[in-house]
C-alpha cells in the first residue's frame, strides 16, 4: 500500500513537473523578443551639418521601441576601429576586382560570401563575421541594424484649377538593414522616401487676392519627411515579419 501511494505521489509530481516545463518554454517562446544593437547610421548626403544620420537612428529607435516587439541593448556602440573594420572594407573590393580580372575569375567577385562594407551589402551577402559576432557576444544582442541615409531633395509644385496652390516639399530617401550577428549575413534590406510637404493657395478675384497657408521649405518639412520615412521602413519590418518574409523567432 505503501509503496502504491509512493508510486502515485511521483507519477503526479512528474506530471507537474514536466508540464510546469513546458508551459514554461511555451511562455519563454511568446515573451521572446530579438535583441538588437542599433548601429551608427551613415549619411551619404552632401548635408552632413543636417546630422541626419543620428536623427535617422533616433528615430527607428523610438519606432521600434514603440512595437514592443524588440529588445534594443544597445545603439551606437561601435569605436572607431571597428566602424573602420565594418565600412572600410572598399580594398578588399578593389583588390579581389584585381585579382579576378587578372585570373578571370569572378568567383572572389560576386561570392556572396565576401565581406562587404556594411554601408553597400544587400541581402544575402556578408559583412566581417568576427566583428559582428563580437558586437552580438558583448551586448547580448542577436541582431544588428544600420541604416543609410542616401539622399534629400527638395522642390515647389504649383496647380492651377480654380485656385492656385503652390507646394514646397523635402524627401529623403534612405535604407535599413538588418544583419545576422553570429554570421555577418545581412537578412533584411528595405529602402524608402519620407516626404514633408506644404501647401498655400491663392485665391483671386478681380484686382484681390488672399493666401492661405505658406509653402515654404522649412525644419518642420524636413522633421515630417524624416519622420515618414522611419515610419515606412518599421512598418515595411512589421509586415515583413507578420507574412514571414523576415524570420527573427
Amino acid at each position: 500500500m505503501v509503496k502504491q501511494v509512493f508510486t502515485l505521489f511521483l507519477g503526479l509530481t512528474l506530471i507537474v513537473f514536466f508540464n510546469t516545463k513546458v508551459y514554461a518554454d511555451i511562455n519563454d517562446l511568446i515573451t521572446y523578443k530579438p535583441s538588437f544593437v542599433i548601429m551608427k547610421f551613415i549619411n551619404a548626403t552632401r548635408y552632413e551639418s543636417l546630422d541626419s544620420d543620428e536623427v535617422f537612428a533616433g528615430l527607428v529607435l523610438e519606432k521600434m521601441l514603440a512595437t514592443r516587439r524588440f529588445s534594443i541593448k544597445e545603439t551606437q556602440p561601435l569605436n572607431e576601429n571597428i566602424e573602420t573594420m565594418l565600412n572600410g572594407s572598399i580594398k578588399n573590393i578593389n583588390e579581389n576586382v584585381s585579382k579576378s580580372n587578372a585570373s578571370g575569375n569572378l568567383d572572389a567577385l560576386f561570392n556572396n560570401h565576401s565581406k562587404l562594407p556594411i554601408s553597400k551589402a544587400q541581402k544575402g551577402q556578408f559583412v566581417d563575421s568576427k566583428v559582428t559576432s563580437a558586437i552580438g557576444k558583448e551586448h547580448d544582442a542577436d541582431f544588428i541594424i544600420q541604416g543609410s541615409l542616401l539622399g534629400i531633395g527638395n522642390g515647389y509644385d504649383v496647380s492651377r484649377t480654380f485656385f492656385e496652390t503652390k507646394s514646397a516639399r523635402i524627401n529623403v530617401v534612405g535604407d535599413l538593414k538588418i544583419i545576422n550577428a553570429k554570421t555577418g549575413e545581412v537578412i533584411w534590406v528595405s529602402k524608402e522616401t519620407g516626404e514633408g510637404k506644404q501647401d498655400s493657395t491663392n485665391i483671386s478675384w478681380g484686382a484681390d487676392s488672399i493666401t492661405i497657408g505658406q509653402a515654404k521649405l522649412n525644419s518642420n518639412l524636413y522633421a515630417r519627411a524624416m519622420n515618414d520615412m522611419a515610419d515606412k521602413l518599421i512598418n515595411n519590418m512589421i509586415n515583413d515579419i507578420k507574412t514571414h518574409k523576415l524570420n527573427l523567432y
